[in-house]
């Protein structure tokens, strides 16, 4: 069910930017046709959502839990679950979705990693070094690694739209992460 190439799943954070931490999952998980988005942060802003990792934890996945029904992303907000009795249903569920981004906090898990950075002016505190991902926050770019996928920049709209549940897969924003998704993860 996997593409080849890419790997299936793929946490993200952003430690430096709220907003950001928020907003960098779902562009992630809106670069693939068919996505899950699961919420291992119980720390951050939540999203929205009437299913919850917590309960198919407690309760159990369906089949209909286990793979999407319809393209686009779907969301599985955290509702308090913790990462250790989350990583067996994430296993299972990353067996029936093509592709599942699990946005965390601070904790160790075992997928590869996207930490995402915002990029200010200098002067200003600088960006994460070993950020893969590099969001600036005006027009300016101060960073010349080529191992880092620079996003554009984000408009108002595209903020108010994502905070109110819509993302677009042909922003330009999103399209941007499509690019994390093909580099080599071990």
């Amino acid at each position: 069910m996997h593409d080849m190439g890419l790997h299936p799943v793929l946490a993200v954070r952003c430690r430096r930017d709220l907003l950001l931490h928020h907003l960098a999952p779902m562009g992630l998980a809106a670069a693939r046709e068919t996505a899950l988005l699961i919420d291992l942060d119980d720390d951050g802003p939540g999203y929205p959502g009437k299913l919850t990792l917590a309960a198919l934890i407690s309760e159990g996945a369906r089949r209909r839990d286990l793979g999407p029904t319809k393209k686009g992303v779907a969301v599985l907000a955290n509702g308090g679950a913790n990462l250790d009795e989350a990583l067996g249903l994430i296993a299972l569920l990353a067996g029936g979705w093509p592709a599942v981004v699990v946005r965390i906090g601070s904790s160790d898990v075992p997928y590869p990693v996207v930490d995402v950075s915002p990029e200010f002016p200098a002067g200003w505190a600088s960006g994460d070094d070993e950020a893969l991902v590099i969001q600036p926050v005006g027009r300016w770019s101060r960073t010349s690694r080529a191992d880092v996928t620079r996003l554009p920049p984000l408009r108002r709209s595209q903020v108010r739209a994502m905070l109110s549940g819509t993302i677009h897969p042909r922003w330009r924003w999103v399209r941007a992460w499509r690019r994390v998704w093909e580099l080599p993860w071990d």
